[in-house]
């Protein structure tokens, strides 16, 4: 885990007051409260990084997720963790699936549910240590689902307010072919919202139409439009949510964020004003008003930011006259102080010190505080009159805190956002063997982890390779990010047109000015009172009935895994407990269970399991935010790439080339499966084609060596539902040597995947792989953490041609 070193504050200027009687310790005091807070809410830092964001139905996803915990508040150490995959639109859990956790480390894998729709989704990943029946770490995973179906066309949907009636929204349909200009006469279009039936339409002969939905029948909860477009016997399910209020496009608010929290009057002040419509920034066109007049223009960008210095005067009133869409609205400041004080620091993106000037209307007595959600360091108490500079050295820490100062009985006064030693970062170099690769071709990489200095540092890495059309821009995330940044801050987005941002200094200042300290509120710390509930972990459960009757005297069970068995108790009452060594099992494969002894076939059991039950309601109940506004083809970003000879080939062409031969089945209650090449549980396509036949012989490469067997089938009982099984990682094989010698293409979009690789002590890592069919660019991405607890990031192109 990361470790933050708790260090003494100098402060050069002013000179500490030399006071008579002894201030109260306000670090101690509020580190107090905060450790309480914190033993109320206790929560676990997890963080879960993927191979891509944009993946296809049937397709696997491989993760690795990192927990950080503080010890001193948490005992026990979460061992599970379960993914819950959950339809953004109609808050559908589509698949549950649980991993064992190791050392605060987990990894695993799991395919893109069949059922899935296309478009956006989440996976929420959530440990096993539960407080207040909720789980204390989670992380939600924002995913895209492209369609793998060999359609000739997509559909478009798109909301605007242009096409609003008074009573109506208007929803504007377009089919949009593969083949350029194709005319599409006779298509048609389904649709309809949740307990209603369905209408159809038909569109015009260039697949385009429009339907107005009454806004009486769309309320909150019951406002997805569910549709169906139907063309040539082929047909496209799309669904959308709906605005449940109406928002107008034509509605501008403006916020403004004052430095250090107040204006005061009489301090100048430096504001910040954020400008959203239909909550996207826009650029307005404004003036800084003082009672009524003109004071001076303010210049509102395009990513709706803008700033101003304001003195304010007593008895004058403030207010920003924006002119937007040719309409005119103004906006009043925030309310004004008469005793207060102004904090400005010029630079919050720092490395080893802050340097802040701190402005009073009176003489008073302060102290400052710098804390983040685990740590108060405070100063003494400091007399301060007019203005006071202050220069503050900062050691051993990086990342968020919270600059605070207090009055002489600890109330918040000014509070400002800075992030600590920024350039203390750690660095991981990548060399490949040539600069650009052939298809089936061999990379060889090296990997050079050093830390701040540039000194060496031996490191675990999570390291993979994946093709650039499958990484979204607007979704992705990183350890190092999302640990330092998202973690810290509400509704950020850690990639934007500028790049990642932090590596732009410059956009990180504007955020920790705009951004508010998120987890911990002074209010929240000044009502903690004690909790006394305690951090529990879940558990499986079982019921045995016969007959569908309870049982009436103790029963032995058997459990039975990969050909070995295991024992078991059911009490008279019927009740079993199933551990996690019990539940633990290779991926894709089942557990069976059975009460021993003769004419014990007729017993049925009844399995709970808490953790699974308590995610997928909260999944159920989760808010994922209104959608885009335009629900626009889940191709185009894809399609756009096709044209582009260094992207290579799009995830619809990889698709459909297998796709249009073969038609999966599945796998049996086993889990045994055959893949497209006849390979029984085959390591190399772990995506089930059909059912083994019992008697059939098929070659295996199960173990690593390739064999042919004879199928014998399953039959050794019921079968555990496979939502409470916990499943081993599959090992990610890539293009190895079976695939290099066979002719049939490997579409391969992610080429590696490592979730766990180690460095020598000198941070030293070298590893290999064969890059696949698919030409174009591919992106490998190194993350991790190093042997001191700092975090790791790194990126390197590769381009296959």
């Amino acid at each position: 885990m990361l470790r933050f070193a708790t260090i003494l504050l100098f402060l050069l200027l002013p000179v500490l007051n030399a006071s008579a009687q002894a201030p109260p310790d306000v670090a101690a005091l509020l580190q107090n409260k905060l450790d309480a807070c914190n033993t109320g809410n206790p929560r676990q830092t997890l963080v879960v990084v993927t191979d891509k964001n944009v993946y296809a139905k049937n397709e696997m996803l491989w993760f690795a997720s990192y927990i950080f915990s503080n010890p001193g508040l948490i005992k026990d150490t979460a061992s599970v963790l379960i993914a819950t995959w959950v339809d953004d639109v109609t808050n559908k859990v589509l698949l549950q699936k649980k991993f064992p956790i190791q050392n605060e480390f987990s990894s695993g894998n799991f395919l893109v549910p069949d059922s899935t729709l296309p478009g956006a989704h989440h996976v929420i990943f959530s440990t096993n240590l539960l407080h207040h029946n909720k789980p204390i770490g989670e992380y939600s995973l924002p995913v895209s689902v492209k369609t793998n179906l060999a359609l000739n066309y997509t559909t478009a949907l798109t909301l605007s307010d242009s096409l609003n009636t008074g009573d109506k929204i208007g929803v504007s349909i377009a089919l949009i072919p593969t083949v350029y200009k194709q005319l599409m006469p006779g298509a048609k279009f389904t649709y309809r919202l949740n307990g209603q039936k369905p209408k159809r339409i038909e569109l015009n002969k260039l697949g385009k139409g429009m339907i107005y939905i009454d806004k009486k029948g769309i309320r909150p909860g019951n406002n997805t439009l569910y549709t169906t477009t139907h063309f040539n016997a082929e047909e496209y399910a799309a669904n959308i949510k709906l605005p449940a209020t109406q928002k107008s496009e034509d509605t501008l608010s403006i916020r403004f964020y004052p430095e250090g929290g107040d204006l005061v009057y009489g301090l100048e002040s430096r504001v910040v004003c954020e400008a959203r419509a239909a909550g996207s920034p826009v650029p307005v066109s404004s003036t800084l008003l003082q009672d009524g007049n003109p004071l001076r223009p303010v210049f509102i960008n395009a990513d709706g930011k803008g700033d101003f210095i304001l003195r304010p005067k007593k008895g004058s009133h403030y207010s920003l006259q924006a002119s937007w869409k040719n309409k005119t609205d103004t906006f009043d400041l925030p309310g004004i102080l008469n005793d207060g004080v102004v904090i400005k620091i010029p630079a919050a993106v720092v490395n080893d010190s802050i340097q802040m000037e701190v402005q009073s209307n009176m003489p008073r007595n302060i102290s400052i505080t710098m804390h983040n959600a685990a740590i108060v360091i405070g100063t003494p108490e400091i007399a301060i009159k007019n203005v006071s500079n202050i220069l503050i050295p900062i050691k051993e820490m990086r990342g968020i805190y919270s600059i605070t100062i207090l009055d002489d009985k600890a109330r918040p006064l000014a509070e400002r956002l800075i992030f600590a030693r920024y350039d203390q970062k750690n660095k991981a170099d990548l060399f490949l063997n040539k600069e650009r690769f052939s298809t089936r071709d061999s990379v060889h990489a090296r990997l050079q982890i050093t830390g701040p200095g540039n000194q060496p540092v031996p490191s675990a890495v999570t390291v993979s390779c994946v093709a650039v059309n499958r990484i979204a821009a607007g979704m992705r995330k990183d350890l190092e990010s999302v640990y330092y940044l998202e973690n810290e801050l509400d509704d950020i987005s850690l990639y934007n047109q500028q790049g990642r941002l932090m590596e732009n200094k410059p956009l990180l200042e504007e955020m920790l000015l705009l951004k508010g300290w998120r987890r911990y509120k002074w209010q929240q710390l000044q009502n903690t009172g004690r909790d006394t509930a305690k951090i529990v972990r879940t558990e499986v459960k079982g019921r045995l009935s016969r007959f569908e009757k309870k049982v009436k005297k103790p029963e032995q069970l058997v459990l039975i895994k990969d050909g070995k068995l295991g024992l078991g108790d059911a009490d008279a009452e019927g009740v079993f407990l199933l551990n996690e060594r019990d539940l633990l099992v290779k991926d894709g494969r089942k557990l069976f269970i059975k009460v021993t002894g003769e004419n014990k076939d007729d017993f049925q059991y009844q399995i709970t399991d808490s953790l699974v039950k308590i995610t997928a309601d909260a999944a159920r109940n989760r808010d994922f935010g209104f959608p885009v506004i335009k629900s626009q083809s889940e191709h185009d970003d894809l399609l756009e790439d096709m044209n582009k000879q260094e992207t290579g080939k799009t995830l619809e062409t990889v698709v459909v080339n297998s796709r249009n031969k073969f038609q999966a089945e599945g796998s049996n209650e086993c889990g045994d499966y055959v893949c497209q090449y006849g390979i029984l549980n085959c390591i190399n396509h772990p995506y089930p084609f059909k059912k083994p036949v019992v008697g059939n012989t098929y070659p295996t490469n199960a173990n690593g060596i390739n064999l042919n067997v004879v199928y014998n089938g399953c039959k050794d009982g019921p079968v555990i539902n496979t939502d409470y099984l916990i499943y081993q990682a599959r090992e990610f094989y890539g293009m190895d040597s079976t695939l290099l010698k066979q002719d049939t293409e490997e579409m391969m979009s992610t080429i590696y995947w490592k979730p766990l690789l180690y460095t020598d002590a000198a941070g030293k890592l070298e590893f290999s792989f064969f890059t696949a069919d698919l030409k174009g660019s591919y992106l490998i991405t190194v993350q991790g953490i190093t042997a001191g607890g700092g975090l790791i990031f790194g990126q390197k192109l590769l381009h296959v041609q």
